[in-house]
């Protein structure tokens, strides 16, 4: 039996935009790199305590 080929079209990183390629359909990348996931996760607790604040 043959495998399965499913294309899939490379993502834009969330944090800098660049296209991401994409090894497997079921899981999909979102960042190119380890360094920018973790830079997201930190800009989003500190919009997160922002809003807090200002509320």
């Amino acid at each position: 039996m043959g495998a399965i080929e499913i294309e899939v079209g490379p993502l834009a990183c969330k944090w800098c935009k660049r296209p991401v390629p994409q090894r497997r359909w079921w899981r999909r990348r979102r960042y190119c790199n380890g360094r920018h996931r973790v830079k997201k996760w930190v800009a989003r607790i500190f919009e997160f305590v922002g809003e807090v604040l200002s509320s």
